[in-house]
């Protein structure tokens, strides 16, 4: 009798060709699965838990369908509020945002990016206010809820990450996207009253 085994191993490698072509980009943005490490394997032979697929990028929203938003910094963000963060804040003019960084997809859509830089530790506290299409905001939920951490607290769908040394904020205020971005942003509570206040600076632009 022929060994089995090599039509064996060769149905399952044609099962998994055919499970990789099946799949399917999203229309805003991809999602990269990596293949696992030895380290990955070795530890998930061993009964530990593998770790989950990277999404990467984050969907990008489209600037068709997009408002425009134009609010002065001040008025979303006081000078006190940001330096209730870092004493030693103080507002940038005329900023712009690092190429592919977080804030940068708001900058994209017409939106208003503010910044405050403080000069002793270099650090910057970047926030950023987008109105993207409907479909971009489900997208950008949807994408926030696999790869981001809940937050309860702010009273909308809120979301926040410690990544590379620094805190992010994905909020979704009414129709409006905010992002807040520093490295003095360790944990949520930390931006809870930034959020706030950018909720109310918006409310009052109508």
């Amino acid at each position: 009798m022929r060994d089995a085994r090599p039509i064996v191993a060769g149905a399952l490698a044609l099962g998994v060709a055919l499970a990789v072509a099946g799949c399917t980009s999203s229309p805003v943005g991809q999602t990269v699965t990596t293949a696992p490490t030895a380290a990955a394997t070795a530890a998930a032979t061993a009964g530990a838990p593998t770790p989950h697929a990277v999404s990467t990028p984050p969907p990008t929203p489209q600037l068709n369908g997009a408002t425009p938003v134009e609010a002065p910094c001040a008025a979303l963000v006081p000078l006190t509020v940001a330096q209730s963060i870092a004493p030693g804040y103080a507002p940038v003019t005329d900023w712009a945002p690092a190429a592919d960084s977080p804030v940068a997809h708001l900058a994209a859509l017409d939106g208003t990016v503010c910044a405050w830089k403080d000069a002793k530790t270099g650090h910057v506290l970047e926030v950023a206010v987008a109105r993207p299409s409907d479909a971009d905001a489900l997208a950008l939920k949807n994408d926030l809820v696999e790869r981001s951490n809940s937050v309860p607290t702010y009273h909308e769908e809120a979301y926040f990450q410690v990544s590379e040394g620094a805190g992010e904020v994905n909020d979704f205020h009414g129709p409006y996207w905010v992002l807040a971005w520093s490295p003095d942003l360790y944990e949520p509570g930390d931006a809870a009253g930034l959020i706030a206040s950018v909720h109310s600076g918006l409310d009052r632009l109508g």
